[in-house]
C-alpha cells in the first residue's frame, strides 16, 4: 500500500509519477488492487503523453518516482465510484 496515494486523494493533491518512460501528473480518484492483485490507481491525467487529458487506469507496478505535489485539484463532477476494474479499493474520493 502506497500512504503517499492515500493522503493525496484524501488532500486532493495531484500526484506526479513516470509511467511508460513518460513523467505524468494527475488527479487521484480511486486506489487499490485489481483481480490480477496489482496496484492500480484510476485518474485523471493533467499533462505527460503529449498532453493527452482523459481518465485513465495505471497499473502502478508500471510507475516509477510517484511524488504527491502540494498542488490541489477540485473533483470532477463526472468521476463514478464503484470501478469495476478496481476489485478492492483501498481509498477513493
Amino acid at each position: 500500500m502506497n500512504q503517499e496515494i492515500n493522503d493525496a486523494i484524501k488532500n486532493k493533491n495531484l500526484i506526479q509519477f513516470d509511467y511508460d518512460n513518460i513523467n505524468r501528473t494527475v488527479e487521484p480518484y480511486c486506489y487499490g488492487t485489481t483481480a490480477a492483485g496489482n496496484e492500480a490507481l484510476r485518474a485523471y491525467q493533467t499533462s505527460g503523453e503529449k498532453s493527452k487529458m482523459a481518465w485513465k487506469l495505471f497499473d502502478l507496478t508500471k510507475a516509477s518516482n510517484i511524488v504527491a505535489l502540494n498542488d490541489t485539484f477540485k473533483p470532477r463532477k463526472d468521476y463514478k465510484q464503484g470501478d469495476k476494474i478496481i476489485s478492492i479499493v483501498i481509498k477513493q474520493i
